[in-house]
């Protein structure tokens, strides 16, 4: 053992005794309740727990709340997280407070996380414990013993991560009876240290944290393994913590019908329909590789028409439960009245509260939030059971999203677009990733549409084998990129020609006319068939979409790029 973790097996040993001198009680170690079921949803004692509350800070003092510690504030606000209904609050420690020196932790911020953890647990809550909080509300909060090493990519910021982490589990494992889950910590993934870090650092460094938090709760003396979250904004939409590559047990998701923080940015406001499946198609895309929650969402912009917010909320959240979402967590309880930093730099922190100071009641516009999930708490709202073997339209998501030419903000724009035109057209939907495509069913004869994605070695040859079985496949977006990956050439029916300039088309197909403007890489190029034949042409005749038998499937290809040229393109329009 270290010296530095020696130092802090010492220090967990003091704060149990000083907890003990301060008469808390210490909850007995084997009453950890909480697990994952086959379906993604959390289980307490083998029966079914739908998480529901709030993200937490006092108003009073926001994130300062540890130096601050307005102890009759947080618990009146406990009390009134747990009479709206709810049953889950997510609680952040930061890193700077609870670590100030390497290796040395802050007893007295320990003790009053002791006490917050007993408050809770006293009101039949749970939290979810964010422990490594250096990013907050557009703030960096890093320890600032840190200095310029990389979080994941520094190997004294691992060995100290690892060290963290296992101590605040083990904070966390003497009230088990609190602790629905443990997080890596606030939307790390939109972090400068993420950014600036190999996506392998990334991995190994969850990998590690995963690990410690495990073994620290098991060592308070717990039966059942911690459950682990990530705390990311949206892997979905972001290069790092990339789905399907984290040693983790369930993924977060965030999302706000802010334009300037999505993918897509042309729709008109919260109760534009396309803003209401934004945050669903997220959430869709992230449960096809494993449990999901809705960690963070809300209106934002709660001063807006009460009409407009519930508009929205009644919009969103069916759908977003619908895709699989096992909980619900709003931002955030009140109003922020501290101006400090961060909050002095970024007002729109301060009025996201869900219930008014004045009297402790939701805001007009947002019952419709508490509504449900009091409904979903009672078990009152049926799990969403996935749409009828040949029902769907399967909406293909690459292997590699966020690399080998694709961006993750790209993929999600495009996936996204598509799954709410589907909706529109009451056409129900299902995500099928390419890691793990499944063979073709006959029984089961749901098109396959992919869109404008830059299709990799990893994924062709998948799709290949599913159009040979008899599957249909639509392709929006062809480049000539994709005619190095062997088979491809055959797959299409087809072979790459010149640069066309002529980027501005209009193609006529079953009776309309529609107008294409974007391709990949902003670069049109003629195709010439090689067993396809042409089903639609340009103006000019050049062929635009053409089709091609596989064995038994077809293969559908469009040379323009539809989900670029509606997310670009007219507002009023995009519906066609």
């Amino acid at each position: 053992m270290s010296a530095e973790m020696k130092s802090f097996s010492l220090v967990c040993l003091c704060l149990q005794l000083v907890v003990i001198s301060r008469g808390i009680s210490v909850p007995s170690s084997s009453t950890y309740q909480f697990e994952l079921d086959s379906s993604g949803y959390y289980t307490r004692n083998g029966t079914r727990f739908f998480a529901v509350g709030v993200n937490y800070w006092p108003g009073s003092a926001g994130v300062d709340m540890w130096n601050q510690w307005p102890e009759q504030e947080i618990q009146h606000d406990l009390d009134v997280i747990k009479n709206i209904g709810f049953n889950t609050l997510r609680v952040f420690l930061r890193w700077d407070i609870f670590e100030p020196s390497p290796g040395v932790l802050n007893r007295t911020s320990v003790a009053q996380l002791e006490d917050l953890l007993t408050w809770i647990s006293s009101r039949g809550l749970v939290a979810h414990v964010s422990c490594f909080v250096g990013f907050m509300s557009s703030g960096y909060f890093w320890p600032s013993w840190k200095g310029s090493a990389n979080l994941f990519a520094s190997q004294m910021m691992q060995n100290r991560s690892v060290e963290y982490a296992y101590s605040m589990a083990q904070v966390a494992g003497r009230h088990p009876g609190a602790i629905l889950c443990l997080e890596y910590g606030n939307e790390l993934d939109v972090t400068t240290e993420a950014a600036n870090a190999p996506e392998e650092a990334v991995e190994q460094w969850a990998r590690m944290v995963t690990d410690a938090y495990k073994r620290g709760f098991k060592d308070s003396g717990n039966a059942l393994p911690v459950l682990v979250i990530t705390g990311t904004d949206r892997a979905v939409c972001h290069d790092k913590f990339n789905l399907g590559r984290v040693d983790v047990d369930l993924t977060s998701v965030h999302g706000y019908p802010v334009k300037d923080w999505q993918p897509i940015k042309d729709w008109t406001d919260m109760t534009d329909p396309l803003a209401l499946h934004l945050l669903p198609f997220y959430t869709a895309v992230t449960r096809s590789y494993g449990p999901v929650m809705v960690q963070e969402f809300s209106t934002i912009y709660t001063s807006s028409p009460p009409a407009d917010q519930d508009t929205y909320l009644r919009g969103m959240l069916p759908l977003a439960w619908h895709e699989g979402s096992n909980g619900f967590m709003w931002w955030c309880l009140r109003d922020i009245s501290w101006r400090g930093y961060p909050y002095n730099n970024n007002p729109i922190e301060w009025h996201l509260g869900l219930i008014q100071a004045s009297n402790d009641t939701v805001r007009p516009g947002l019952e419709a939030y508490v509504d449900f999930a009091r409904n979903l708490s009672r078990g009152s709202i049926a799990v969403p059971t996935p749409p009828a073997q040949g029902s769907a339209v399967r909406i293909f998501w690459p292997t590699m999203y966020a690399s080998e030419g694709n961006d993750a903000a790209d993929s999600a724009r495009r996936g996204a677009i598509l799954y709410y035109l589907l909706h529109v057209a009451d056409m129900p939907t299902r995500i099928a990733r390419g890691s793990d495509l499944p063979p073709f069913d006959p029984s089961h004869p749901e098109p396959l549409i992919v869109p404008c994605y830059n299709l990799t070695a990893q994924d062709i040859p998948k799709l290949i084998s599913f159009a040979k079985a008899g599957g249909h496949v639509i392709l929006s977006g062809l480049a000539p990129l994709q005619w190095k990956v062997p088979g491809f050439a055959e797959f299409v029916g087809l072979q790459p020609g010149v640069i066309n300039k002529d980027m501005n088309i209009t193609v006529e197909l079953d009776g309309h006319a529609f107008s294409f403007h974007a391709y990949p890489d902003d670069t049109r190029y003629d195709y010439t068939p090689s067993g396809a034949r042409v089903i639609a042409a340009d103006q000019r005749g050049q062929g635009c979409v053409f089709v091609n038998s596989v064995g038994p499937g077809k293969v559908i290809a469009v040379v323009p790029s539809v989900e670029d040229t509606i997310t670009s393109g007219n507002l009023l329009g995009r519906e066609r």
